[in-house]
């Protein structure tokens, strides 16, 4: 009897292997720096990083477009699809007080919720607890959200993982101390490889001046699984390849910050880019930030990114996944246009 049953799970395992893992999409905003003018901290007195200018990110003015934005998620979402990531900086920050700035988290919350009835996972940027008590707030209001849709009871910091048929998703806390340990500690849990491998994190690492140690050994040890890199904050659209020995990691950005722009702005096209001419501009800009980071970067980056592409535009990412590729769309805000990328295939 044993022997049977033991012959019928093997059987049924061999079976769904063959059969593969199921078809589904997600969509994935970034940067929304979503709050009022009037909440932002422009007391001169108050220290120069708890200050935002007044004419950036009115996020109140630009509300009409995010609400169409939202509405077109909501109304092009099918059966198939499971959730959507928001890539970091949901908010601007910098209010005027932690009573402010949690009143800005909730009121960004509700607003999302709104609309996408669906699970929503999100990763922490550089905005979310910026400013005159924007940490508390962030604890208080926003991390434990994250931690329900994570479906733990808590967490220290926005640091985990979630799975979608034989695909595993590792959401990084990039401000946490052990973002790259959290990392490495869940790949070696893996008893079999995933079909694919996502890793989302606000800021990207290929490359990257910032934390470029752990940067570069997260880029290897994504390597080993084709892994497909989900960031934000540069405020671009850009897919970025990097291959090496055989082994490939694939980036993409997404920036959805509407602030009041031309209409033409919100159109998504692809801009015309070279990858020789893309190396020689991120050298140039890694130069005049940070002298030191050239070296390293000719060495153990540039050699081995093979394709960059970038979209102007604003809006949100779908991408869609099934057992052959993951591939990505990118819809403008001006809600026609939409520009297709295959991020990894295994034809």
């Amino acid at each position: 009897m044993n022997l049977k049953r033991s012959t019928c799970f093997a059987v049924l395992g061999l079976v769904f292997l063959l059969q593969g893992g199921e078809d589904y999409n997600f969509f994935m905003i970034a940067d929304t720096h979503l709050g009022t003018a009037e909440s932002f901290c422009t007391d001169p007195k108050a220290d120069r990083k708890h200050r935002t200018r007044k004419d950036i990110h009115r996020a109140d003015k630009a509300m009409p477009h995010f609400k169409a934005l939202f509405a077109n998620i909501a109304a092009t979402a099918d059966s198939k699809t499971k959730f959507i990531i928001e890539g970091g900086d949901l908010i601007e920050g910098c209010a005027r007080s932690e009573a402010v700035h949690k009143e800005v988290i909730a009121d960004a919350l509700n607003l999302m919720k709104q609309y996408f009835k669906f699970p929503i996972y999100m990763v922490k940027g550089n905005h979310e607890a910026a400013g005159i008590g924007g940490e508390a707030a962030y604890q208080a209001v926003l991390l434990p959200e994250i931690a329900k849709y994570a479906g733990v009871e808590q967490l220290k910091a926005a640091n985990y993982t979630i799975r979608q048929d034989r695909d595993f998703f590792i959401f990084l806390d990039y401000s946490s101390p052990n973002w790259y340990e959290f990392l490495e500690t869940e790949l070696k849990s893996l008893k079999e490889k995933p079909r694919w491998l996502f890793v989302v994190i606000h800021p990207p690492l290929l490359p990257t001046t910032g934390f470029r140690k752990y940067a570069l050994r997260a880029i290897q040890l994504l390597s080993q699984y084709n892994g497909i890199l989900l960031c934000g904050h540069h405020h671009a659209n850009t897919v970025t390849r990097y291959e090496r020995d055989g082994k490939k990691v694939v980036q993409m950005t997404v920036t959805t910050i509407l602030q009041p722009v031309p209409a033409v702005r919100m159109r998504m096209k692809e801009t015309e880019t070279n990858i020789q001419q893309y190396k020689a501009e991120y050298r140039k800009k890694a130069e005049l930030k940070e002298k030191s980071f050239v070296r390293p970067f000719d060495l153990h980056w540039a050699p081995y990114l093979t394709d960059y592409r970038k979209f102007s535009g604003l809006g949100y990412a779908r991408i869609y996944v099934s057992d052959d590729e993951v591939a990505l769309e990118y819809h403008g805000a001006d809600l026609k246009s939409c520009m297709k990328v295959t991020l990894m295939s295994k034809k």
